[in-house]
């Protein structure tokens, strides 16, 4: 998934420095590139947000298996 981050945007890039490209086809190129950016800082939010929620995760079934092992005492 990286790869592609970073090819389409060195593409989309090397596209908007075409000479030929009208003002809307450059802010195109201009919103693809934003676009890009906000896909991939939403792909890392949803990793981050995942790898704390396995820290809680754990943390919590630690808490059980303590709260059981008091009961059974």
């Amino acid at each position: 998934m990286n790869d592609y981050f970073k090819e389409e945007a060195a593409r989309l890039v090397m596209a908007k420095s075409n000479a030929s490209l009208d003002e809307v086809q450059q802010r195109s190129i201009d919103n693809m590139i934003a676009g890009i950016g906000s896909l991939s800082n939403y792909f890392d939010m949803i990793i981050r947000r995942g790898n704390e929620m396995e820290v809680s995760i754990k943390d919590f079934e630690q808490t059980r298996e303590e709260i059981l092992a008091e009961e059974v005492n």
